[in-house]
Formats: C-alpha cells, structure tokens, sequence
C-alpha cells in the first residue's frame, strides 16, 4: 500500500475516533453480538466500526474498510487497575480524560492520540503511551507504525502512587 494511502487512512481513521468515542458520541447496540455496543461511520470510500463490551473493564476492536473491504484493524483490552475498579467516579473522570487526550489532533499515526505522554490541563491526569515489542519491552521511538503496531497507555491522577488505568492494544493492516 502506498504512502499516499496511508496517509488517507490515517486521515479518516483520526476523524471517525474523534466524531465517535472520543467525542462523545453515543454508541448503538451490536445486533450481531449481544451485549456489545458499537461506533460506526462511513462514506462512500471508507467506512469504520468500534466494538466493544464492558467499561470499567472492556476489550474491543477498531475496523476500517475501503471500498468494502477490510483493510486495517485494532485490538484493545484495559480499564481500571483493581483497588479504583469499583470508585465510579475515578472511573468518570479517567475516561473523561482518555477521550479528551484521543480527541488531541496529530499529522502523524498515533494509535491512541496526539502525543505519547502527556500532562492533561489543569485536572490533574497524566497520561502516557508506549510502543511494545513482541516481548512487551518498551521500544524507545516516536514514530509509530500504521502497518503494525503495539502499545500500552496508562492514566495516571496526579497525587497517586500509580496508574488508575492501563489498556492495551495491536493492530495494523489486513492484505488479502
């Protein structure tokens, strides 16, 4: 696939996160899998689904399809660490936060946002996003990889001994 399609992809990818999940859009209900809820937006050209089941502990998936057929996708599994799983309101605030730092605008692929750490305004969270290799060791570069990818995000609530959240994620291209 060219530059010139990725760079496409990413393009639509970033608006579709951010017109959905990140901003604040209401999910539906999966009919094809029962208790899931789902994102979806499409065009002519592109189309892209958000399934995933659970909130204070989730797993999912992004999909994006070009042309009807299935061209790049995400896998993701987090949620709260377990001594704040059951505080409903850290659990607000943390995903309050999540999607405001996916919201952030980057011209560059970002699996997860617009930078790989960052100190989220005044309210107190900090957030931070690492590559992993094929043996979860952090890799020490900036630039991600649209084709293929590995990460793992935390929020962190300034004041806390640790994170409040970790999620974690995969994905890049499908090639028939």
């Amino acid at each position: 696939m060219t530059e010139s399609f990725l760079g496409e992809l990413w393009m639509f990818l970033r608006e579709a996160r951010a017109t959905t999940y990140a901003g604040d859009a209401q999910p539906s209900t999966s009919s094809t899998m029962p208790g899931f809820k789902l994102f979806a937006l499409g065009n002519r050209t592109w189309t892209y689904r958000d399934v995933y089941a659970g909130s204070r502990l989730f797993g999912g998936y992004e999909a994006v399809w070009y042309m009807a057929r299935p061209v790049w996708h995400m896998n993701y599994r987090g949620g709260m660490i377990e001594c704040f799983r059951h505080d409903r309101r850290i659990a607000q605030q943390a995903y309050a936060m999540l999607r405001e730092f996916l919201r952030q605008d980057s011209s560059r692929f970002e699996p997860r946002g617009g930078s790989h750490s960052a100190i989220i305004g005044a309210k107190g969270w900090r957030y931070h996003c690492v590559q992993l290799d094929a043996n979860d060791r952090t890799i020490a570069s900036p630039h991600w990889d649209i084709r293929d990818f590995r990460g793992k995000e935390q929020l962190v609530k300034v004041g806390e001994r640790g994170p409040c959240y970790i999620g974690y994620f995969h994905g890049g291209l499908l090639i028939d």
